[in-house]
């Protein structure tokens, strides 16, 4: 009896013992399901608006993982479509959307990085993040890589790259991808102040190619906890 006690006692042990082992790991998995109704008084963009009533329901998991060496945030929805009046627009694939960011520590001075993501929808204005422009419903397609890189030569320098890959489709329409690398040196001029300088060269392929080529310097400087302000300026060829 006494041994089953001992027994006992120590998975108790091991088993409190397990959190602080862990501790310093976190892990969170959070699917959900989303209802929402718009209305739309231009469903076509079309010079005649139509208007009706657009019901969704986005199923999505979202995943998040924190170590002292690596960091990983993951989204991933699609969104089921039932319109009021338009039989048209019911669907069960009415956009997708699909991202993940991972962020790693290989030493105390090196840190890597890589970005994806990917979407898809019947109304390519939402994938137009830049400028929002509107266009009629087609479908569209984007998928970007970011792969980056930084290093710490000292306590206050950081040598860092970065390169973009974007290759962006629309159904009826000569698709184009653009592909830019970034590479410059920050300086920590005080806790709060920063300068920088960096090369951006940006390739488009696709219909019509083209490339330019930009060197900047810049100034960026934390006004507060929540508050950022930074300036950059530069030729560009």
């Amino acid at each position: 009896m006494r041994l089953w006690r001992v027994l006992a006692l120590a998975v108790v042990a091991l088993g409190s013992g397990v959190p602080c082992v862990h501790a310093q790991s976190e892990v969170t998995v959070v699917p959900a399901v989303a209802l929402s109704t718009m209305y739309d008084d231009n469903l076509f963009s079309a010079p005649s608006g139509v208007a009706d009533i657009l019901t969704t329901i986005r199923p999505s998991v979202e995943t998040r993982i924190a170590s002292p060496r690596l960091n990983l945030q993951s989204l991933a929805y699609f969104d089921m479509q039932k319109s009021a009046n338009t039989t048209a627009l019911n669907t069960f694939d009415a956009r997708r959307h699909a991202m993940v960011d991972v962020r790693g520590q290989a030493s105390p001075m090196l840190s890597l990085g890589m970005a994806a993501r990917y979407d898809r929808a019947d109304t390519p204005g939402e994938l137009n993040l830049d400028t929002g422009v509107m266009l009629a419903r087609q479908e569209a397609h984007r998928l970007q890589l970011t792969p980056m890189l930084s290093y710490r030569t000292n306590a206050r320098t950081t040598v860092f790259t970065r390169y973009d890959w974007t290759s962006e489709r629309l159904e009826g329409w000569p698709g184009g991808d653009l592909q830019a690398l970034h590479a410059g040196v920050t300086r920590e001029v005080t806790p709060r102040t920063t300068l920088n300088t960096r090369y951006l060269g940006r390739l488009f392929t696709g219909e019509i190619d083209a490339h330019s080529h930009s060197v900047l310097a810049g100034w960026a400087r934390e006004m507060s906890p929540g508050t950022n302000l930074s300036v950059e300026a530069g030729p560009r060829i």
